[in-house]
């Protein structure tokens, strides 16, 4: 049917306009994504809800972040 069960969300955390990850599936609507952050840059990442596989909604576009290299030191 039609009906709109519970939905899940894609991430994708990107760097410097490039991808880092591939498309990620999560049922939370919170990402950790330090695990991916890795070298200095720009940051942003997208997120979409999934609805079904037929049923996605648009990409949103977080604000960018600049990540420096200190902190990983």
């Amino acid at each position: 049917g039609g009906q709109r069960g519970r939905e899940e969300n894609e991430a994708r955390l990107y760097r410097n306009d490039n991808s880092v990850t591939s498309v990620l599936t999560t049922s939370d609507t919170s990402y950790d994504f330090s695990g991916y952050i890795t070298k200095s840059g720009d940051y942003l990442f997208k997120v979409r809800a999934v609805y079904s596989s037929s049923d996605k909604g648009s990409w949103e576009e977080s604000d960018s972040w600049y990540v420096s290299s200190e902190e990983w030191w």
